[in-house]
Protein backbone atom coordinates (compact mmCIF):
# COMPACT_ATOMS: atom_id res chain seq x y z
CA UNK A 1 0.00 0.00 0.00
CA UNK A 2 2.76 2.51 0.79
CA UNK A 3 4.97 1.09 -2.26
CA UNK A 4 2.11 2.37 -4.61
CA UNK A 5 1.48 5.59 -2.29
CA UNK A 6 4.75 6.70 -3.08
CA UNK A 7 4.39 5.80 -7.05
CA UNK A 8 1.59 7.46 -7.49
CA UNK A 9 3.43 10.71 -5.65
CA UNK A 10 6.69 10.04 -8.31
CA UNK A 11 3.92 9.75 -10.91
CA UNK A 12 2.45 13.33 -9.82
CA UNK A 13 6.01 14.57 -10.60
CA UNK A 14 6.72 13.23 -13.62
CA UNK A 15 3.12 14.85 -14.88
CA UNK A 16 4.41 18.04 -13.51
CA UNK A 17 7.68 17.81 -15.22
CA UNK A 18 5.76 19.26 -18.67
CA UNK A 19 3.21 21.00 -17.20
CA UNK A 20 3.15 24.49 -15.68
CA UNK A 21 0.25 23.62 -13.46
CA UNK A 22 -2.30 20.93 -13.34
CA UNK A 23 -5.73 20.28 -11.44
CA UNK A 24 -6.37 17.69 -9.02
CA UNK A 25 -9.65 16.86 -11.26
CA UNK A 26 -7.37 16.49 -14.18
CA UNK A 27 -5.19 14.35 -11.52
CA UNK A 28 -7.76 12.12 -10.66
CA UNK A 29 -8.30 11.21 -14.35
CA UNK A 30 -4.77 10.33 -15.66
CA UNK A 31 -3.81 8.40 -12.52
CA UNK A 32 -7.22 7.05 -12.33
CA UNK A 33 -7.89 7.49 -8.81
CA UNK A 34 -10.70 8.49 -7.06
CA UNK A 35 -10.44 12.74 -6.52
CA UNK A 36 -10.38 11.99 -2.31
CA UNK A 37 -7.41 9.60 -3.33
CA UNK A 38 -5.55 12.26 -5.55
CA UNK A 39 -5.77 15.29 -2.69
CA UNK A 40 -4.48 12.56 0.12
CA UNK A 41 -1.10 12.70 -2.37
CA UNK A 42 -1.48 16.02 -2.98
CA UNK A 43 -1.05 17.05 0.34
CA UNK A 44 1.94 14.13 1.27
CA UNK A 45 3.96 15.98 -1.64
CA UNK A 46 3.40 19.09 0.01
CA UNK A 47 4.03 18.06 3.52
CA UNK A 48 7.76 17.24 1.86
CA UNK A 49 9.11 20.75 1.57
CA UNK A 50 8.60 23.65 -1.10
CA UNK A 51 7.70 20.73 -3.85
CA UNK A 52 4.87 22.04 -5.14
CA UNK A 53 2.25 24.62 -4.30
CA UNK A 54 -1.23 24.53 -4.34
CA UNK A 55 -4.13 26.89 -4.97
CA UNK A 56 -8.09 25.80 -3.84
CA UNK A 57 -10.63 26.68 -5.43
CA UNK A 58 -14.51 25.60 -5.66
CA UNK A 59 -16.12 24.26 -8.31
CA UNK A 60 -19.06 22.40 -10.07
CA UNK A 61 -18.61 18.52 -9.91
CA UNK A 62 -21.58 15.93 -11.83
CA UNK A 63 -21.98 12.53 -10.69
CA UNK A 64 -24.44 9.84 -12.29
CA UNK A 65 -26.99 8.48 -10.69
CA UNK A 66 -27.52 4.96 -10.60
CA UNK A 67 -30.14 5.26 -13.10
CA UNK A 68 -27.06 7.11 -15.24
CA UNK A 69 -24.74 4.32 -14.66
CA UNK A 70 -27.12 1.94 -16.42
CA UNK A 71 -27.68 4.09 -19.22
CA UNK A 72 -24.15 4.04 -19.64
CA UNK A 73 -23.55 0.24 -19.05
CA UNK A 74 -26.98 -0.73 -20.98
CA UNK A 75 -28.17 2.09 -23.97
CA UNK A 76 -30.38 4.73 -23.21
CA UNK A 77 -34.31 4.25 -23.35
CA UNK A 78 -35.01 5.74 -26.96
CA UNK A 79 -32.09 3.56 -28.13
CA UNK A 80 -33.44 0.43 -26.78
CA UNK A 81 -37.11 1.50 -28.19
CA UNK A 82 -35.63 1.51 -31.61
CA UNK A 83 -33.51 -1.29 -31.13
CA UNK A 84 -36.68 -3.42 -30.40
CA UNK A 85 -38.46 -2.22 -33.03
CA UNK A 86 -35.49 -2.36 -35.79
CA UNK A 87 -35.68 -5.84 -34.31
CA UNK A 88 -38.93 -7.08 -34.27
CA UNK A 89 -40.53 -4.83 -36.77
CA UNK A 90 -43.86 -3.06 -36.29
CA UNK A 91 -45.27 -3.62 -33.14
CA UNK A 92 -48.13 -3.23 -31.19
CA UNK A 93 -47.32 0.02 -28.44
CA UNK A 94 -48.78 -2.33 -25.68
CA UNK A 95 -46.48 -4.67 -26.79
CA UNK A 96 -43.70 -2.48 -26.67
CA UNK A 97 -44.46 -1.11 -22.98
CA UNK A 98 -44.69 -4.85 -22.06
CA UNK A 99 -41.23 -5.69 -23.30
CA UNK A 100 -39.07 -2.72 -23.28
CA UNK A 101 -37.33 -1.19 -19.94
CA UNK A 102 -38.45 2.16 -19.36
CA UNK A 103 -40.20 1.93 -22.42
CA UNK A 104 -42.93 5.15 -21.51
CA UNK A 105 -40.01 7.66 -20.85
CA UNK A 106 -37.72 5.85 -23.95
CA UNK A 107 -40.87 6.16 -26.03
CA UNK A 108 -41.47 9.78 -25.67
CA UNK A 109 -37.97 10.93 -26.29
CA UNK A 110 -37.78 8.13 -29.45
CA UNK A 111 -40.37 10.10 -30.92
CA UNK A 112 -39.55 13.25 -30.29
CA UNK A 113 -35.81 12.26 -32.11
CA UNK A 114 -38.06 11.18 -35.01
CA UNK A 115 -36.76 7.68 -34.60
CA UNK A 116 -40.29 5.97 -34.32
CA UNK A 117 -43.61 6.55 -35.46
CA UNK A 118 -47.10 5.97 -34.36
CA UNK A 119 -49.41 4.51 -36.77
CA UNK A 120 -53.01 3.18 -37.26
CA UNK A 121 -54.13 1.04 -34.59
CA UNK A 122 -51.32 2.36 -32.32
CA UNK A 123 -48.50 0.25 -34.09
CA UNK A 124 -45.49 1.76 -33.60
CA UNK A 125 -42.64 1.11 -36.87
CA UNK A 126 -39.23 2.47 -37.09
CA UNK A 127 -38.39 5.83 -39.23
CA UNK A 128 -34.60 5.70 -39.66
CA UNK A 129 -32.34 3.01 -39.71
CA UNK A 130 -29.83 3.90 -37.32
CA UNK A 131 -29.20 5.94 -34.62
CA UNK A 132 -26.75 7.06 -32.37
CA UNK A 133 -26.88 6.98 -28.55
CA UNK A 134 -25.92 10.76 -27.84
CA UNK A 135 -27.17 9.84 -24.19
CA UNK A 136 -25.12 7.73 -23.75
CA UNK A 137 -21.85 9.10 -25.02
CA UNK A 138 -22.09 12.49 -23.02
CA UNK A 139 -23.22 10.46 -19.96
CA UNK A 140 -19.63 8.60 -20.33
CA UNK A 141 -17.82 11.88 -20.59
CA UNK A 142 -19.16 12.99 -17.46
CA UNK A 143 -18.51 9.79 -15.71
CA UNK A 144 -14.72 10.59 -16.93
CA UNK A 145 -14.82 14.08 -15.66
CA UNK A 146 -15.26 15.16 -19.23
CA UNK A 147 -17.13 18.17 -18.69
CA UNK A 148 -16.14 20.33 -20.93
CA UNK A 149 -17.30 17.99 -23.83
CA UNK A 150 -21.35 18.32 -22.04
CA UNK A 151 -23.21 21.23 -23.75
CA UNK A 152 -24.50 22.91 -20.37
CA UNK A 153 -28.34 22.60 -21.52
CA UNK A 154 -27.63 18.74 -22.22
CA UNK A 155 -26.50 18.50 -18.53
CA UNK A 156 -29.53 20.19 -17.72
CA UNK A 157 -31.67 18.29 -19.13
CA UNK A 158 -29.93 14.90 -17.36
CA UNK A 159 -30.24 16.77 -14.47
CA UNK A 160 -34.20 17.12 -14.51
CA UNK A 161 -33.99 13.58 -16.13
CA UNK A 162 -32.15 12.08 -12.36
CA UNK A 163 -29.49 11.17 -14.84
CA UNK A 164 -26.92 12.93 -13.67
CA UNK A 165 -26.56 14.66 -9.71
CA UNK A 166 -24.61 18.37 -9.49
CA UNK A 167 -22.34 18.89 -6.57
CA UNK A 168 -19.78 21.19 -5.41
CA UNK A 169 -15.70 20.19 -4.89
CA UNK A 170 -13.10 21.72 -3.65
CA UNK A 171 -10.03 21.13 -6.69
CA UNK A 172 -6.62 22.28 -5.98
CA UNK A 173 -4.50 23.74 -8.66
CA UNK A 174 -1.25 22.24 -8.37
CA UNK A 175 2.15 24.28 -9.27
CA UNK A 176 5.74 23.53 -9.13
CA UNK A 177 7.36 24.82 -5.80
CA UNK A 178 10.94 26.32 -5.51
CA UNK A 179 12.27 23.04 -4.71
CA UNK A 180 10.84 21.14 -7.65
CA UNK A 181 12.88 19.42 -9.15
CA UNK A 182 15.49 18.35 -6.43
CA UNK A 183 15.63 14.61 -4.60
CA UNK A 184 12.72 14.41 -2.28
CA UNK A 185 14.09 14.81 1.06
CA UNK A 186 12.20 12.11 4.00
CA UNK A 187 10.69 13.72 6.67
CA UNK A 188 10.78 11.67 9.95
CA UNK A 189 7.41 11.42 11.73
CA UNK A 190 8.30 10.57 14.98
CA UNK A 191 10.77 11.79 17.92
CA UNK A 192 12.09 8.57 19.47
CA UNK A 193 14.12 8.07 22.93
CA UNK A 194 17.25 6.96 20.54
CA UNK A 195 17.06 10.17 18.77
CA UNK A 196 16.92 12.52 21.96
CA UNK A 197 19.94 10.25 23.56
CA UNK A 198 22.39 10.01 20.17
CA UNK A 199 21.18 13.54 19.13
CA UNK A 200 21.02 12.16 15.88
CA UNK A 201 17.75 14.23 15.31
CA UNK A 202 19.73 17.55 15.09
CA UNK A 203 20.55 16.47 11.42
CA UNK A 204 16.63 15.17 10.71
CA UNK A 205 13.79 17.14 9.59
CA UNK A 206 10.63 16.53 10.62
CA UNK A 207 7.41 16.53 9.21
CA UNK A 208 5.29 19.50 10.61
CA UNK A 209 2.26 18.67 12.72
CA UNK A 210 -1.22 19.36 11.64
CA UNK A 211 -2.67 20.88 14.02
CA UNK A 212 -6.36 21.27 12.46
CA UNK A 213 -6.33 17.35 12.11
CA UNK A 214 -9.25 15.68 13.86
CA UNK A 215 -7.96 12.71 16.60
CA UNK A 216 -9.59 9.73 16.96
CA UNK A 217 -12.79 9.56 18.67
CA UNK A 218 -12.89 8.47 21.85
CA UNK A 219 -15.15 5.17 22.69
CA UNK A 220 -18.30 6.21 24.62
CA UNK A 221 -19.38 4.67 28.18
CA UNK A 222 -21.40 1.96 28.47
CA UNK A 223 -22.86 0.19 31.15
CA UNK A 224 -21.27 -2.90 32.66
CA UNK A 225 -22.88 -6.02 31.85
CA UNK A 226 -23.65 -7.28 35.26
CA UNK A 227 -25.46 -3.67 36.00
CA UNK A 228 -27.76 -4.66 32.66
CA UNK A 229 -28.53 -7.83 34.42
CA UNK A 230 -29.17 -6.37 37.71
CA UNK A 231 -31.50 -3.42 36.09
CA UNK A 232 -33.29 -6.51 34.61
CA UNK A 233 -33.82 -8.37 37.77
CA UNK A 234 -34.82 -5.37 39.36
CA UNK A 235 -37.28 -4.59 37.15
CA UNK A 236 -38.59 -8.39 37.19
CA UNK A 237 -38.94 -7.89 40.75
CA UNK A 238 -40.92 -4.71 40.97
CA UNK A 239 -43.12 -5.73 38.75
CA UNK A 240 -44.19 -8.42 40.45
CA UNK A 241 -44.94 -6.10 43.31
CA UNK A 242 -42.04 -6.05 45.68
CA UNK A 243 -40.74 -2.39 46.63
CA UNK A 244 -37.19 -1.69 47.42
CA UNK A 245 -35.91 -0.82 51.02
CA UNK A 246 -33.53 1.73 51.74
CA UNK A 247 -30.08 0.38 50.65
CA UNK A 248 -28.41 4.00 51.78
CA UNK A 249 -26.76 3.12 54.65
CA UNK A 250 -22.62 2.25 54.71
CA UNK A 251 -23.34 -0.46 57.36
CA UNK A 252 -26.39 -2.92 57.91
CA UNK A 253 -27.32 -5.50 60.20
CA UNK A 254 -26.41 -9.00 59.30
CA UNK A 255 -30.30 -9.55 59.44
CA UNK A 256 -31.11 -8.03 56.25
CA UNK A 257 -27.73 -9.14 54.13
CA UNK A 258 -28.60 -12.64 55.09
CA UNK A 259 -31.49 -13.57 57.63
CA UNK A 260 -34.21 -11.37 55.58
CA UNK A 261 -32.40 -13.59 52.66
CA UNK A 262 -32.80 -17.21 54.09
CA UNK A 263 -29.28 -17.69 54.48
CA UNK A 264 -28.97 -20.35 57.64
CA UNK A 265 -26.88 -18.60 59.84
CA UNK A 266 -24.49 -20.90 60.46
CA UNK A 267 -23.77 -21.90 56.13
CA UNK A 268 -20.88 -21.64 54.54
CA UNK A 269 -23.02 -19.19 51.80
CA UNK A 270 -22.52 -17.21 54.62
CA UNK A 271 -19.01 -16.88 53.95
CA UNK A 272 -19.30 -16.61 49.91
CA UNK A 273 -19.01 -13.00 50.10
CA UNK A 274 -16.71 -10.52 51.74
CA UNK A 275 -18.25 -9.75 54.36
CA UNK A 276 -16.92 -7.21 57.12
CA UNK A 277 -18.44 -6.59 60.53
CA UNK A 278 -17.78 -4.06 62.85
CA UNK A 279 -16.57 -4.41 66.95
CA UNK A 280 -18.16 -1.46 68.09
CA UNK A 281 -21.07 -1.80 67.87
CA UNK A 282 -21.07 -5.45 67.32
CA UNK A 283 -24.26 -5.88 67.08
CA UNK A 284 -27.10 -3.91 65.41
CA UNK A 285 -29.10 -1.12 67.41
CA UNK A 286 -32.36 -2.08 66.61
CA UNK A 287 -34.36 -4.46 64.70
CA UNK A 288 -37.70 -3.47 62.39
CA UNK A 289 -40.96 -3.85 65.02
CA UNK A 290 -43.54 -4.54 62.24
CA UNK A 291 -43.04 -8.67 63.19
CA UNK A 292 -40.82 -9.28 60.43
CA UNK A 293 -38.34 -10.62 62.65
CA UNK A 294 -40.36 -13.39 63.97
CA UNK A 295 -41.36 -14.27 60.62
CA UNK A 296 -38.05 -15.23 59.32
CA UNK A 297 -37.39 -16.70 62.35
CA UNK A 298 -40.12 -19.20 62.26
Amino acid sequence: MTDNYDKNIEKVIDILHNKESITSIELSRILELSHNTVIGIINSLKAKGNVIKIEPSTCVSWELTDEGNDIVENGSYEVLIHSYIAKNGPTPLADVMKNVPNSKIGFSKAMANGWVKKGASAVITKVVDTVTDDVKVSLELIKNKKYNGVPQEKKNEFKKRKLIKESSVTVFKVLKGEEFGMSLKKLETELTPEMIESESWRGLEFKSYNLDAKGVRPFHGSLHPLMKVRDEIRSIFLAMGFSEMNTGNYVESSFWNFDALFQPQQHPARDAHDTFFLTKPATAVSLPKCGIVDRVEE
